[in-house]
């Protein structure tokens, strides 16, 4: 595994020739503020994103009182979340796939195990009724809009890591 430093090494070099493409097409005031932006963006941020990782569930919890409070569980919004802001500017963003450039890092970075918990993590909020994802902490009583963003985030997900629901999703 590479040194922390060596990764946020590489990180900023890739960063570094990203604002310069992006300074080609936007002018230097913009591309300023991009680099401010992201400069937010550092070591302790994805630290702490990590911590909010749930080794025994397979997701990611939304926030640190979520996860130190009893009944709150990781879900699908907050997992992908995290997975995408690690893979486009964080930890995971000097992955890059040979075949497919515009592939999330997630989906072929991370290590075995924690690819296969996140997928059952995934797969088991499914339900076999009507293929839609649902979490624990909120049955199935909830708004056609978190059913559809649960659904989109599911199946995402599954795609990236090479997966497909477990039943046929609406």
């Amino acid at each position: 595994m590479k040194d922390l430093k060596e990764i946020e090494k590489a990180r900023q070099a890739q960063r570094e020739e990203d604002f310069a493409k992006a300074e080609a097409i936007i002018g230097k005031a913009a591309t300023d503020a991009l680099r401010e932006l992201y400069s937010y963006y550092d070591t302790e941020l994805y630290v702490w994103l990590a911590s909010l990782w749930d080794k025994d569930i397979g997701g990611f919890y939304f926030s640190d009182s979520a996860k130190e409070t009893a009944g709150y569980f990781p879900d699908l919004e907050s997992t992908e979340q995290v997975l995408d802001s690690m893979s486009w500017c964080g930890p995971l963003s000097h992955y890059k796939d040979p075949v497919r450039h515009n592939r999330k890092a997630y989906g072929f970075a991370l290590p075995a195990d924690a690819r296969a918990k996140l997928i059952c993590f995934i797969i088991g909020l499914q339900s076999a009724e009507d293929g839609f994802f649902y979490h624990p902490q909120w049955g199935h009583n909830v708004k056609a809009s978190r059913r559809g963003r649960d659904l989109n985030r599911a199946c995402d997900m599954l795609y990236e890591l090479g997966e497909r629901p477990m039943y046929d999703a609406p």
